[in-house]
């Protein structure tokens, strides 16, 4: 998911899945993990999907387009799914939160100090 110039939302950085039920595949264990292991501090950031460096931004609030986008990757994930425990979900909600503040060239996770 992407915004453009014109504030308008893309799906280029992240190619959906097709799921019906929506829960944690081995797929989105796997994007989970690499999510939590981004590194928040590397300047200049790699971006994982091409050799162009991402620009830190000068913000630290999130945009509202920024806070949907961390909510369809956590629904993406299976944050809404019956079956994920409370750890689980706690783990995907981090997870989100750095996965987009990352891509989007925030300095700081979301809700981090």
């Amino acid at each position: 998911i992407n915004i453009n110039n014109n504030n308008e939302i893309t799906n280029n950085i992240i190619e959906p899945h097709v799921s019906t039920q929506h829960t944690p595949t081995q797929q989105f264990i796997k994007e989970i993990e690499f999510a939590l292991r981004l590194n928040m501090s590397q300047r200049p950031r790699e971006s994982p999907y091409d050799s162009n460096p991402i620009e830190i931004v000068d913000r630290i609030e999130t945009t509202t387009a920024e806070k949907y986008r961390i909510l369809l990757v956590a629904h993406r994930w299976g944050y809404q799914n019956n079956n994920t425990t409370h750890k689980q979900k706690e783990q995907i909600a981090m997870a989100a939160c750095l996965h987009v503040a990352y891509l989007t060239g925030l300095p700081k996770a979301c809700g981090s100090r």
